[in-house]
């Protein structure tokens, strides 16, 4: 049989996205490593530059600027006249330059200052602005000689890089400032030790547990901080929105880690989450706002920071410090600066987990992807030979679908594939492995189930989607039914086959189900 021209261009798709992706967490990498490694906004930016270039796909040199505290910052430097021009057409209109967009440089309406961009025959750009919280520092062009298209994943890494840019210019502009006061302390050398301790402990993890333990043991380390030995992460609930225990240390024991009750808005950590401000507390005996006394525990004083990232807080760090000692202002600066740090991996950490999730799962359904059933294919195979254990792989597709898209709309399309993927989640185990193959085509990999076992669940699911009453992309009933054909092979126990075999006898037998009057499962 001839090979289908429309699935080698999905694969072909796929291939190009995942190798984005692949590009994009390099430079998310490579970008945490260089928040700690490089303390100089030119070197950061001569050293990320090309990273960025290379996961967007560019050879070409990529414009920056930047306005800093002691000058301004322009890449190439022999264009900083123009680029400033430039920058200062997107401080006049922040929120149209807000989100990072393609510009056609001799388009009607556009800046006339923007044409600086054009070079070289590029009369086009992707345009990305470097802000912090309400302040533009800066812009980052693409120039490119075709109008580019920004696609929804390119949009949200421009805007995460920009965004990461300006927090990183603003926390460097900040040090500068701190450096000017720690010049005039006997103390300075053994401050920045501390936060440079701490940032290192945090800076190449890129798992949240890991930086959480680091973190905490890290800045309860530090002597010059003055701390006690005790000390908690708070992390917002996205469920309840409240904060809840993610780490402590030096507590006395009491209910894990994630399992205790939220915190009140009016406690000492709800007033530092709400307010967006460092809380600080000389007595837990006499402050009113503590509100949470564990059995067993000294009097003490708390400082509590909020962890802030692209301008949310996304939880809290609570700090024990003795009873009425009060910080100087110096330490909590450097406590400030810690926990800007601090938010900044965890967000990183987010960040990189989402990509991560993109990568193995398809950003429509959320089902797994093809990478992912290779990954899990693989698995399953060498574990069903190796504990002689039957495994069943089914392949599936919608029948007519093209017919549903001609008809209704990509729209109504698009929200039978949703509907279709809940049904598959709730008539399928937690064991199995539903994947979307590509287009409307699924796959179904269901370890320790032979033939017979795997015909009946597959005939339950058959008849759930036939009965079920699947709407338009207007919540409209479909004046038809859906119906799917199934095709479904078996690795007897013992044996093994390579994965790409197994598709393509299961593909066989969905080619049989569909000759033979589709709305079938076939074996």
């Amino acid at each position: 049989m001839p090979p289908d021209p429309h699935r080698r261009d999905l694969a072909q798709q796929f291939d190009t996205l995942l190798a984005l992706k692949n590009r994009q967490l390099e430079v998310i990498k490579e970008l945490s490593l260089l928040t700690a490694e490089v303390a100089d906004e030119r070197t950061f930016v001569a050293r990320m530059l090309p990273f960025l270039g290379s996961s967007l796909g560019t050879e070409e040199e990529i414009l920056f600027y930047a306005r800093l505290a002691d000058g301004e910052l322009a890449r190439p430097e022999s264009a900083a006249e123009q680029l400033a021009a430039v920058f200062a057409a997107v401080q006049a209109d922040p929120e149209a330059f807000r989100q990072p967009r393609a510009i056609s440089l001799a388009a009607p309406g556009t800046p006339p200052a923007l044409a600086a961009l054009a070079r070289g025959g590029f009369g086009h750009c992707l345009l990305a602005t470097v802000y912090h919280g309400d302040a533009v520092l800066g812009f980052l062009a693409v120039p490119a000689r075709q109008l580019p298209v920004l696609t929804p994943d390119e949009a949200l890494f421009l805007r995460y890089m920009s965004e990461t840019l300006g927090v990183f210019l603003r926390t460097i502009r900040r040090n500068r400032e701190f450096s000017s006061a720690r010049r005039q302390l006997e103390r300075s050398f053994r401050e920045l030790s501390a936060v440079y301790e701490v940032s290192r402990a945090i800076s190449g993890a890129l798992d949240l547990e890991a930086i959480l333990d680091q973190a905490l043991d890290a800045i309860l380390g530090q002597e010059i901080l003055v701390l006690a030995a005790r000390g908690a992460i708070f992390l917002n609930d996205p469920t309840s929105n409240r904060l809840r225990l993610a780490r402590q240390r030096g507590l006395p024991p009491g209910a894990p880690a994630g399992t205790e009750p939220a915190c009140p808005d009016d406690c000492l950590c709800g007033q530092a989450a709400r307010g967006e401000l460092i809380v600080s507390s000389l007595s837990d005996q006499e402050d009113p706002g503590h509100r949470h006394h564990r059995p067993g525990m000294p009097p003490h004083g708390h400082v509590v920071l909020p962890l802030r990232a692209r301008s949310q807080v996304i939880g809290v760090l609570c700090l024990y410090v003795a009873e009425h000692q009060e910080p100087t202002p110096s330490q909590l600066n450097m406590l400030s600066a810690i926990a800007n740090q601090l938010a900044m991996a965890l967000e990183n950490v987010r960040l990189y987990e989402r990509i991560h999730h993109l990568s193995l799962h398809d950003p429509l359904t959320g089902l797994a992807n093809r990478n992912m059933l290779q990954l899990r294919l693989a698995e399953e195979i060498k574990r069903a030979s190796r504990f002689e254990e039957p495994l069943a792989l089914a392949m599936l597709d919608i029948d007519h679908f093209k017919a549903v898209n001609d008809t209704f709309g990509h729209a109504t399309g698009d929200a039978v594939l949703l509907e279709l993927a809940d049904l598959f989640r709730e008539e399928m185990r937690a064991s199995d492995v539903v994947a979307r193959y590509g287009g409307e085509e699924f796959t179904i990999l269901m370890p320790h189930t032979d033939l017979a076992q795997a015909q009946v669940a597959l005939e339950r699911l058959r008849q759930r989607v036939a009965e079920h009453p699947f709407r338009d992309a207007q919540g409209r009933p479909l004046p038809r039914p859906v119906t799917i054909s199934i095709g479904l092979r078996q690795l007897p126990a013992g044996r093994t086959l390579p994965g790409a075999a197994l598709l393509e006898e299961a593909d066989r037998a969905l080619y049989q189900a569909k000759a033979a009057g589709r709305n079938r499962v076939c074996s």
